[in-house]
C-alpha cells in the first residue's frame, strides 16, 4: 500500500494481511489502530517486512504482556500472556524460547490463545532466557515478536540494589555487599501483603540509604540480617510484620517507624549498634 499524497488523510487502515511490500505512507495522516469495542485492531504483517512497512501507529502485533521487562519467574511454571495479533483470519501462535541469546530456539508449544502455561520446573535456576512468539495464520507467519531478558528461579533469588517485590520473595542465603550512592533503597517492598523472607541473607551497605522500604501494608519481613546502610528498615505503612531479623550499625536508625506504621507486629528482632534503635 502506498500513500504519497500529504492530502490525504484520515482514513482507517486495519484487519489487512499484508504479505508482500507493507505499508509506505510517509505523512502519517492516517490510522493503523482502529479501536473497537475497546480493543485496538490493526495489521497483519509478513515477518521479513519490519517495522519499516508498517504505518505510523500500527497496534497489530502480538506483543508481549507477561513478561514484560526484566524479571524474574519463580514457581515450576509460567503463564505467558501477549496482545492479540491482528488478522481477519485464525491465527495460531507458536512459542520458542532462548538460553543463549537467541543463537539458538527451542519450542515450547503453540496455542490460538494469548496465553500459554509453561513448566520451567526443568530449567536452570537463576539462567537468563528470551521468549519469541510467532503469529501464524495459515499462510505466512507474521511479524516475530521477542521478551525483554528474564530469568527463571526456584526456590530462592540473590539480593541485588535497587531490587523491587511485587510478590512473595526468598533472598539466597549468603552476604551480599550492596552498596547505594544516594538515599535510594536496596529492597523495596511495592505491593500489599507480600512477604520477604530471607534464608539467614546478610545485606551490608556503604552507610547510605535504606537496607529494606516497606511501601504497601499488610507486609512481612523475616529472616533478614542488615547492617551499614543509613536505614536498616523503614516502614511507614500499617501492619506490617518484621519478624526475627537482625538489623546493627547502621548509621542512623535500625528500624523505623513513619508515619501509618499503626496495628504493627515486630517480634523478636535483634537490633543494635545503630544511632538510633
Amino acid at each position: 500500500m502506498y500513500v504519497n499524497d500529504s492530502l490525504v488523510d484520515g482514513n482507517k487502515i486495519w484487519l489487512n494481511n499484508f504479505y508482500g511490500g507493507g505499508v509506505n505512507d510517509s505523512w502519517n495522516n492516517n490510522s493503523y489502530c482502529v479501536n473497537i469495542s475497546g480493543t485496538n485492531e490493526g495489521n497483519y504483517h509478513k515477518w521479513t517486512l519490519g517495522a519499516a512497512a508498517m504505518g505510523w501507529n500500527e497496534c497489530g502485533m502480538a506483543l508481549f504482556t507477561n513478561p514484560a521487562m526484566i524479571y524474574t519467574l519463580f514457581d515450576n511454571s509460567a503463564n505467558i500472556t501477549w496482545r492479540k495479533q491482528s488478522s481477519a483470519n485464525s491465527v495460531m501462535y507458536y512459542l520458542h524460547y532462548s538460553n543463549d541469546s537467541g543463537t539458538t530456539w527451542n519450542y515450547i508449544g503453540s496455542t490460538q490463545d494469548t496465553n500459554y502455561t509453561w513448566d520451567t520446573s526443568s530449567l536452570a535456576n537463576l539462567a537468563s532466557y528470551v521468549l519469541r512468539v510467532t503469529p501464524y495464520d495459515n499462510l505466512v507467519n507474521a511479524t516475530i515478536n521477542m521478551t525483554y531478558v528474564f530469568r527463571i528461579g526456584h526456590g530462592c533469588e540473590p539480593p541485588y540494589s535497587m531490587m523491587v517485590l511485587h510478590r512473595n520473595t526468598t533472598l539466597c542465603s549468603g552476604t551480599f555487599y550492596l552498596s547505594l550512592s544516594n538515599v535510594s533503597n536496596v529492597i523495596t517492598l511495592e505491593n500489599s501483603s507480600i512477604t520477604l523472607t530471607c534464608l539467614g541473607t546478610h545485606i551490608i551497605g556503604n552507610r547510605n540509604g535504606t537496607g529494606v522500604l516497606v511501601n504497601k501494608g499488610y507486609c512481612t519481613v523475616k529472616n533478614c540480617i542488615i547492617s551499614n546502610y543509613s536505614t536498616g528498615i523503614y516502614s511507614s505503612y500499617d501492619h506490617t510484620t518484621l519478624l526475627n531479623n537482625t538489623v546493627f550499625d547502621n548509621a542512623q536508625m535500625g528500624i523505623f517507624g513513619g508515619h501509618y506504621f499503626d496495628y504493627s507486629d515486630i517480634t523478636n528482632n535483634t537490633v543494635y549498634g545503630n544511632y538510633w534503635a
